[in-house]
């Protein structure tokens, strides 16, 4: 039998003890036992309310000491300990004072009720200030349960100074799904209209004195780019072989269409004044294209381009004309670059004396290019297009050797390439389609359609299955080895007998008869 002693004690809001466990019989005879305890020992932490109460900041000046003291609150709402007020002590013997309310102080109001619903109970609502108990002023922004999107954002921030009327500062005219703004103006200016790209996660043009159905921009950096990394105007992408887009909803008037042209490695502006009188048109191009524009010739357009997860890399204003932004392989900021990428600003690191960035006279060695295709991930029934990641030749400079370098580019693959693919690829519902030969002698057979190109094996002997991307080919079959007659047969279609054959515009999705080829 055991009986049990404890003892304890706080100590800095740790509660700690020991428990002693002592022998309450006699020990045994033989062998010879020796009377023992166990002491074990425990520790309680004790959680709860957490914030600062109160702050002293004490500044020295030649010997005399000036003290400023703040006080917080954490009133009305005891369940979030969210801060409602503070107050300033300063040297003046000043008591400024700041007082703000949440969704939760305003929960008679149907929208901050639907706030609390969402569980969205940080966003200050009303923020005012005073001095020695006189009024300052205040700032309240109202928000808004937006039909279209669902989406709880502010509507309008209306500012209030002194004793003068409050009055309306900021004016949030539209969102999209994602709550990004579309629309908004301030007190006597001009609306400004956004456009959001990336996945909707970056504003890739602001437009002064514009609707938002009235302004286009195409920078080719998300799925319209056909051309080599590197080969445009700003991003990485441009666009050649044909352009065209049809904008509707626009309000007739006066626009401007503007776009740069490449040939080779020169690019030229072309600005085109346009008239809208049915509320739409249709931009038709057909040379390599980049940053195309289109506004109300009143209007003001910057747009913007970007590495995703890194930073902006260019910023083309109203005049277009473009500043570049580079990052080191530490995605750090390298160099600021003007309109003829001439560098206007560089900046320098150094670490452990191991300075990088720096126009220092030491041997700068560029990684060689490397270009590596990923697969972009997709659901089950899926299949994810081939998306290339190339890092151009000088994007990495060594001062120590080739291979210092090359690794430099070699860990920017690997830590970006598979993110790339899935950003800027696409899933394709997955087609299974039957290869089956009984010739003994091996074919292939390659599908092809705009830059999709695949090519698959035969058995020699009998079938297997493979999974194609839903899509129109054109399909080649043909053999490994010597041209040797055999019946080739696509679907239920009659066989052709011959060493090769193909077939052009052949559809392939689920309801399709052409989803097996026999060689016999």
């Amino acid at each position: 039998m055991l009986n049990t002693l404890g003892q304890g004690a706080y100590n800095t809001g740790w509660y700690y003890g020991v428990d002693f466990y002592h022998q309450t019989s006699p020990p045994p005879p033989n062998p010879p036992y020796a009377w023992d305890h166990v002491e074990l020992p425990y520790f309680l932490h004790y959680t709860g309310f957490d914030k600062p109460k109160s702050k002293t900041i004490t500044s020295y000046d030649g010997g005399h000491a000036v003290v400023q003291a703040e006080n917080y609150f954490y009133e009305k709402t005891p369940s979030l300990y969210q801060q409602t007020k503070t107050q300033t002590f300063s040297s003046m013997k000043d008591t400024l004072e700041t007082r703000v309310k949440y969704s939760l102080d305003s929960a008679a109001v149907n929208v901050y009720n639907h706030m609390l619903m969402r569980h969205i109970l940080n966003r200050t609502i009303v923020q005012s200030q005073y001095k020695n108990s006189i009024f300052l002023q205040s700032s309240n922004t109202n928000y808004k349960q937006w039909a279209d999107t669902a989406i709880l954002a502010p509507v309008r921030d209306i500012v209030q100074i002194g004793s003068n009327g409050a009055y309306v500062k900021n004016v949030y005219n539209a969102y999209d799904s994602k709550g990004n703004v579309l629309s908004a103006s301030k007190s006597l200016g001009a609306n400004v209209s956004y456009l959001w790209g990336y996945n909707n996660q970056y504003p890739i043009a602001a437009v002064g004195n514009a609707h938002s159905n009235d302004i286009f921009f195409e920078g080719f950096e998300e799925n319209l780019g056909n051309t080599v990394l590197g080969d445009s105007k700003t991003g990485r992408y441009s666009h050649t072989g044909g352009y065209s887009k049809t904008l509707t909803g626009l309000d007739n008037g006066s626009y401007l269409l503007t776009y740069w042209q490449g040939a080779g490695s020169v690019w030229t502006l072309v600005s085109t004044p346009v008239t809208v009188s049915t509320g739409a048109y249709t931009i038709n191009l057909s040379t390599q294209v980049d940053d195309i524009r289109f506004y109300p010739a009143n209007a003001m357009m910057t747009t913007y381009t970007y590495d995703p997860l890194i930073g902006i890399t260019s910023i083309t204003d109203q005049k277009n004309e473009s500043t570049y932004y580079e990052y080191d392989g530490l995605q750090r900021l390298l160099d600021i670059k003007d309109k003829d990428r001439n560098i206007i600003k560089s900046f320098c690191y150094n670490y452990a004396i191991n300075a990088s960035g720096c126009l220092l006279n030491l041997p700068s060695i560029p990684n060689a290019r490397k270009d590596i295709v990923f697969t972009k991930s997709c659901s089950a029934g899926y299949v994810g297009s081939q998306v290339t990641y190339t890092v151009l030749s000088g994007k990495y400079v060594s001062n120590i050797s080739q291979q210092d370098a090359d690794i430099q580019a070699t860990n920017d693959v690997a830590d970006n390439g598979q993110s790339n693919a899935d950003l800027y690829g696409s899933c394709t519902l997955s087609i299974t389609f039957t290869l089956s030969n009984t010739t003994g002698s091996g074919y292939q057979v390659n599908f092809s359609s705009g830059l999709t190109n695949l090519t698959y094996n035969f058995p020699n002997t009998g079938s297997t299955t493979i999974q194609i991307p839903a899509g129109t080919y054109n399909i080649d079959i043909f053999p490994t080895g010597a041209y040797v007659n055999h019946s080739i047969q696509l679907g239920s279609r009659s066989a052709i007998v011959a060493p090769r054959t193909s077939f052009s515009g052949i559809n392939i999705n689920n309801s399709s008869t052409d989803l097996k080829i026999s060689i016999y």
